[in-house]
């Protein structure tokens, strides 16, 4: 157990004790003979997360759901303040039915809560400098059923059509007809030999006036090159 990165306990509602497997022990710290710290309910519990987690675990159960999840922080011995994500699974009494005993699985998820915050901070300054480029900025998501089409805020300044209107538009769904050959040709050969493109074409605004775009482009692959 001392090498699981999860911690098994148990809450035995009609005596409102909570019985802690050995592998929770060596999740949050204490492992071997070690006894965990003395708590009125799930030992080493932030005290501020216990009333909330203890709450949405007894409302899944009066709702009458059978699988439950919350998330919660452990102060952990040699660790510090970790975060734990719960499940739980309510077993019922063979005679009537009724729920007494619950069984949990802790898992440490920290390092994953650390990474989406990076990712979110990272997200956050992608879309500042997006919004602060004199330009149309778009992405379209192709490895799915329907094309995701991301275009920044800037496209009603230059296209006249606003943010959700500008998804329907599809940026390039209105490029001269004269020019879309042209347009799909240099964008797909760059494509499949992975190098930027760089095309200048004529590109309806609202109201229908032509005007000219420069545009420059590249593309992101999977593992497969696509």
């Amino acid at each position: 157990y001392e090498s699981s990165r999860i911690g098994i306990w148990e809450w035995d509602l009609d005596t409102d004790n909570i019985m802690c497997h050995l592998s929770y022990g060596w999740l949050t710290g204490f492992g071997g003979s070690d006894a965990l710290p003395e708590s009125e309910w799930l030992p080493c519990v932030h005290p501020s997360d216990v009333p909330a987690a203890k709450q949405k675990i007894l409302q899944s159960v009066h709702s009458g759901q059978k699988a439950i999840e919350v998330k919660f922080r452990i102060t952990s011995r040699g660790l510090g303040l970790r975060w734990h994500l719960c499940r739980g699974m309510v077993l019922k009494s063979e005679k009537g039915g009724q729920i007494h005993r619950m069984i949990f699985v802790n898992i440490d998820i920290t390092e994953i809560n650390q990474l989406l915050d990076r990712m979110e901070d990272s997200a956050n300054q992608l879309q500042t400098i997006l919004k602060i480029i004199p330009g149309l900025i778009y992405r379209i998501q192709l490895n799915q059923d329907t094309p995701h089409i991301y275009v920044s805020r800037q496209s009603e300044d230059i296209l006249g059509y606003s943010d959700a209107d500008a998804y329907l538009y599809r940026v390039r769904g209105k490029v001269h007809p004269d020019d879309q050959s042209e347009v799909n040709r240099v964008v797909q050969e760059a494509l499949e030999a992975h190098k930027p493109f760089e095309i200048v074409s004529r590109i309806s605004v609202f109201g229908g006036e032509w005007r000219w775009y420069w545009e420059r482009g590249v593309g992101v692959y999977d593992e497969h090159g696509t």
